[in-house]
């Protein structure tokens, strides 16, 4: 894997970094919400214009002085 930008392991699930609902990812390996919503909703229940995406790992942030996002 050389030349491949590295990416933190995440577990198999964790917090989403823009709504903090549960996210893993799906059969295509992209992430998803535990209730199966790929876009992230605010605290009534309305769409936002954000997705899923996992917080990154609290050591990564650590090593790396910056958080890492998905693109």
């Amino acid at each position: 894997m050389t030349g491949a930008p590295m990416t933190p392991p995440y577990p198999r699930v964790a917090p989403c970094r823009h709504c903090g609902r549960p996210v893993l990812r799906d059969n295509d390996g992209v992430w998803i919400h535990a209730d199966l919503s790929y876009v992230c909703r605010d605290r009534w229940g309305g769409i936002t214009a954000t997705t899923a995406a996992p917080e990154p790992p609290a050591w990564y942030v650590e090593q790396h002085g910056t958080e890492q996002r998905s693109g």
